[in-house]
């Protein structure tokens, strides 16, 4: 007997796409098919697309919902469906006609915990960009191959400077039960940016089996240059990826392979907010050392240069901790902070002294001038990462 599959759609105000949605999940080749329209408070017209579709198509079921956003509309599809295998399709996109069936044949020969496949950026008909070839054989994986094939890079592979698997929701078939897992941790988080990065990379690092294909049987309609630009130019936009960066770091305190990678994969974030200055000024290149100090804690920052000035513009943002001193060589003035002679530091009572400086011969070096000053060796932390370099 053929599996069933419950395909998830969250909606909210999509109404100009949401035919085009409907239409490529009905064409399915493959005829075993619950579709479940999770209308999210929208004021278009998307409650009343869904419900006449719903009214013509016994397969598809609405649920009208107040707006809570796209985890709990999500949430709300998996608790609907009864289906072992889900796949979550975004009201604004759309997938091919035997997309279901290739996850399907998959799912009935291996039985694996997520079926991932390629994409397709989507601009217009004459603009698009296919992704078939995820960076991993195509084929079956078990528990073993995962880990020995799939984590170390998953999250960020530094040879392309990219992660290994894409962090998005849609487009994977997903078991219904390890979803709703996934979403009970949520339970009590908001996130206002990487709802879908929360969900998928802990879901794989959990999962027994994963099978790969080379196919690209998603669509997935891209923002445009201003609706980008809003996503990344909010006023807390650092404190939003710090929500998603510290709900990893816990995911992961037993995977240490994914601790580094989610430090690229949190610049990589970062860097993207330059595109909404339109220029190439901003170059968020070096990570604050969250993980090196508690919240709250009091601080210097050591280096008013490139790193420091990027050290400084994270903490402003996240309010994660209270910069009580920054210190320089070179006295000068930031914005409407003081940069203050070194040996100012003396005068204040830190917590922690952060060395920002790109040079690691270098920050060996003033450490060692902290200590003969009568700096606590434990309060000085070494800032500086290895910088990310993203093209362009």
């Amino acid at each position: 007997m053929e599996k069933r599959i419950s395909i998830i759609v969250p909606i909210y105000n999509v109404g100009s796409y949401l035919k085009q949605c409907i239409e490529s999940i009905l064409g399915q080749t493959y005829p075993y098919i619950d579709v479940i329209l999770v209308d999210d408070g929208s004021t278009d017209n998307s409650g009343k697309v869904c419900d006449k579709y719903a009214q013509c198509n016994d397969n598809i079921r609405v649920i009208h919902k107040e707006n809570g956003g796209l985890i709990r509309a999500r949430y709300t599809g998996l608790c609907s469906a009864s289906t072992e295998y889900v796949l979550f399709v975004d009201g604004d996109d759309w997938i091919i006609s035997d997309t279901c069936l290739q996850f399907m044949e998959a799912a009935n020969r291996y039985s694996p915990d997520i079926v991932i496949s390629g994409w397709t950026e989507y601009w217009s008909d004459n603009h698009y960009r296919s992704h078939m070839d995820i960076g991993y054989e195509e084929g079956f994986y078990n528990k073993e191959d995962i880990r020995n094939k799939i984590l170390g890079t998953m999250l960020w592979d530094e040879k392309i400077n990219k992660p290994g698997i894409g962090s998005a929701v849609w487009g994977k078939l997903l078991k219904r039960e390890q979803m709703i897992a996934q979403y009970e941790r949520l339970k009590n988080q908001t996130f206002f940016y990487g709802e879908d990065t929360a969900v998928i990379y802990p879901y794989i690092l959990n999962s027994n089996s994963v099978y790969l294909a080379h196919r690209a049987n998603y669509f997935y309609r891209q923002k445009t240059e201003a609706e980008h630009a809003k996503t990344f130019s909010g006023e807390y936009f650092f404190r939003d990826i710090c929500t998603l960066y510290y709900y990893l770091r816990d995911q992961f305190k037993d995977a240490h392979m994914l601790l580094k990678q989610l430090d690229f994969y949190y610049m990589s974030i970062a860097n993207r907010r330059r595109r909404s200055y339109f220029n190439k000024e901003y170059f968020a290149a070096y990570l604050f050392p969250f993980d090196q100090v508690r919240k709250g804690a009091r601080i210097a920052i050591y280096g008013a240069g490139k790193v420091g000035k990027q050290f400084y513009e994270q903490l402003e943002q996240t309010g994660y901790c209270i910069l009580k001193l920054w210190v320089d060589i070179n006295v000068r003035q930031y914005h409407e902070v003081k940069v203050h002679p070194i040996e100012s530091i003396l005068e204040h009572e830190v917590d922690y002294v952060i060395i920002a400086n790109s040079s690691l011969e270098m920050s060996q070096k003033i450490k060692e001038n902290l200590i003969v000053m009568g700096v606590d060796k434990q309060k000085i932390i070494m800032g500086c990462r290895k910088p990310l370099m993203l093209e362009g």
